[in-house]
């Protein structure tokens, strides 16, 4: 049979001795504890509660024990239906960006099943080309996320990548206690919201704090669909570390999920680790070339990779070398028929 209290108490304290002994007071009629001790060796004590108060017939609400929450702060609002409408969105974007140094062209598809509650995605890389349309060039490589899984594609191998993460669109949770600034600015013709959540710098705790800890999250939202069109993270050093960009972005669910499959003819190889997904690619690459490329090829791998770490960069070495050879003998040409 357990009894509703309310009881006053006292709390008497002192942990700079050690604990003799420790006493409890329990009533005789009612076995309540209403106080207990704990005493040094010269009986003095150290910590003690007393109940002075008590009353067993109180009439206690349940909301009492409630945590009571304040309303969120307009940007945490804002942020957190703008994750999930962007998650929830199909559509296909299109921005230039800088990879391995080069300007390269990076289309973003994504189709939403409101009935599996599962977004399709697909990330296509593009050479830049100024003269086709939107700047789309030579195709590059791919990933894309199904039922099945995250796979990378190059046209010549397809792996499965279950090992990583897709960070577009962003993820991830809200800490109520971070601010968020809001600001409403026009991005690119359209009304947004610009949001910028600053993490304290001792947070979080120190053996956790890499380069890549975003302390500084900034993401452009529109007013009217709630929609992230560009979002851009910072270190605590303020250097940008992840920017996305969907401002160029049309706002369809036409893709069929082939678009999103393996394509067909390929064998899926299976890749635990970046390294492994790497060897991968450089193996099926050198093994759809003829053999005395390959020779070539490694040893030209075998002088620089003395210098280089990353012999995977020559493994069109070969390629380049034949290139520069052919263009020599064909100067020497010209410049000896000149001569006559």
């Amino acid at each position: 049979m357990f009894l509703k209290i309310y009881a006053i108490f006292r709390l008497v304290a002192d942990a700079s001795k050690e604990v003799g002994k420790v006493i409890f007071l329990v009533g005789r009629e009612i076995p309540f504890i209403y106080s207990w001790s704990c005493l040094d060796k010269d009986d003095k004590i150290l910590m003690g509660i007393f109940f002075d108060t008590v009353d067993f017939t109180a009439s206690i609400s349940p909301d009492l024990f409630v945590v009571k929450k304040s309303a969120p702060q307009k940007g945490t609002v804002i942020l957190e239906k703008a994750l999930e409408t962007t998650q929830k969105t199909s559509f296909i974007a299109v921005s230039r960006n800088k990879f391995w140094g080069e300007d390269v062209i990076c289309v973003y598809s994504q189709k939403y099943s409101s009935a599996e509650d599962f977004a399709y995605k697909k990330f296509d890389i593009y050479q830049y080309d100024p003269q086709a349309s939107q700047g789309i060039g030579k195709f590059l490589q791919s990933e894309f996320v199904n039922r099945d899984g995250i796979y990378g594609f190059n046209e010549i191998t397809v792996v499965k990548e279950d090992y990583k993460i897709i960070n577009w669109p962003p993820r991830g949770s809200i800490d109520p206690l971070v601010p968020i600034d809001v600001k409403e600015i026009s991005f690119r013709g359209k009304a947004c919201w610009e949001l910028t959540e600053r993490y304290p710098l001792d947070y979080p705790p120190e053996k956790y704090r890499t380069a890549q800890w975003p302390y500084t999250r900034v993401f452009i939202v529109g007013k009217e669909n709630f929609f992230i069109y560009d979002w851009k993270y910072y270190n605590a050093s303020k250097l940008e570390i992840t920017h996305y960009d969907f401002s160029d972005v049309k706002f369809t669910s036409s893709f069929s999920k082939e678009w999103f499959e393996v394509p067909p003819g390929f064998k899926v190889k299976i890749a635990s680790s970046a390294s492994e997904a790497r060897e991968i690619y450089i193996s099926d690459v050198e093994a759809a070339r003829p053999s005395w490329i390959n020779r070539f090829s490694a040893r030209i791998g075998s002088v620089l990779g003395n210098v280089f770490s990353w012999n995977w960069i020559f493994q069109y070495g070969a390629y380049l070398a034949i290139s520069i050879g052919i263009l020599c003998i064909a100067g020497i040409v010209v410049i000896k028929r000149k001569k006559r």
